[in-house]
Order: structure tokens, then sequence, then C-alpha cells
């Protein structure tokens, strides 16, 4: 996703923006997916060279329970937004 300003001209941010079944399932992700790993290590080594370099980077984490969330798609596909993350309670990825 991009961030604009109030006349939709790009601004130099982005964001990104994922729904996921728990903490323990994001955290699982952030320490093992490839991509995720790559970019961290990428950032890391970038920052120790370069001593003056700015990083801003911000998380925001938001859990909501099961009664809190209504969810409409009218004429969607089976797997549009949350209706592809759907799962049987107690079941968890590996």
């Amino acid at each position: 996703m991009t961030s604009s300003d109030g006349d939709g001209s790009a601004l130099e941010q982005s964001f990104g923006l994922s729904f996921w079944h728990s903490l323990e399932d994001m955290e699982r992700w952030a320490e093992s997916h490839p991509t995720h790993v790559a970019i961290f290590m990428a950032a890391m080594k970038f920052l120790q060279a370069n001593a003056g370099a700015r990083l801003r980077l911000s998380h925001e984490v938001a859990t909501v329970s099961r009664e809190q969330q209504y969810y409409e798609y009218n004429n969607c596909h089976v797997t549009t937004g949350m209706l592809g993350a759907c799962r049987p309670l107690g079941v968890s990825h590996a």
C-alpha cells in the first residue's frame, strides 16, 4: 500500500496490512519467512555499515476477538479478503 497526502500525491512512505490468526502465527512468520528474514538482515547490515543512516519503522498490532469482527462480501470469489483465511477453531498452521 502507498500513503498519499490530502491532494492524492504519493508520500515517501508505504505500509502493509496483514491479518493473522494469532500473535504466535505472526511471530513464527517473522522469524522464519525467507523474504522477511532477508530484508531484516539487509537492513541490519546497511545500518551497521552506515552509522549515520536513519531508518524509521513502526508496527501497529491489534488483537480483535472473534465477536468484534464483521466482514461482508458481495459477489466475490471464495478467497477474497478474510474469506480465504477461514479455518476451524483450534487449528493452527505449522
